[in-house]
Parts: structure tokens; sequence; C-alpha cells
């Protein structure tokens, strides 16, 4: 079962607290990931970070919470001026959670 949840607020009203609250509650353990610390990766590296984040649950055959703090600076509207490294990531990103994308749908 793959499902994705986006909890949306102010900094501060305890939403990673939240997630990671909830994560317990249903018996999982689960993994913190900080969107900007993709910061300091050239995009090679950030595409392999991402990779082993999302394969680990795999490789390790556990059910987890994935936690993406932060996740602004990665999933942000697609747009023509959007750096590559940005747009490169999200689909990768899109790619894991299987969620298909506006611009998908507008090429249909």
């Amino acid at each position: 079962l793959l499902f994705n949840m986006l909890i949306w607020g102010p900094p501060g009203t305890g939403k990673t607290m939240m997630a990671q609250r909830l994560a317990r509650s249903s018996g999982l353990d689960f993994i913190y990931f900080s969107g900007s610390s993709l910061d300091q990766f050239s995009l090679e590296e950030a595409l392999i970070k991402l990779h082993e984040l999302f394969e680990y649950p795999k490789k390790t055959g556990k059910k987890m919470v994935i936690i993406i703090d932060e996740a602004e600076r990665l999933l942000g509207k697609r747009s023509p001026g959007m750096p590559e490294k940005t747009a490169k990531i999200l689909t990768d990103i899109l790619t894991y959670l299987g969620t298909e994308t506006s611009i998908y749908h507008k090429n249909l």
C-alpha cells in the first residue's frame, strides 16, 4: 500500500511531531529527512541520496514512514523558470511517490 500525506501549516505548529507520533502509533519506524539538506549536494549526489532514502525500506523489508520536512523546497510548482536541479529532484520524488503531475495531465 502506497500512501502519501501532505501536512501543511506554519512553522512550529507540530507537523513533524504529529507525523512521528502517527508513525509510532501505527507501529512503524520512521525516517526523518530535511528537504534543505539536499542543497549541499550536487544534482547527481542529491539524486543518489533520494534513491537511498526511498529504497531503504525496501532493502530492509520494513514498512516505514518517510517524513520530508521543508518539503516545499523540493515540491514547488513546476514552471519554465524553475532551476534545473529543483526540477530534476521534483521529478525524482514524484517518481517514487507514484504521483502524476499537472504537466502530465496537460499533455494528454
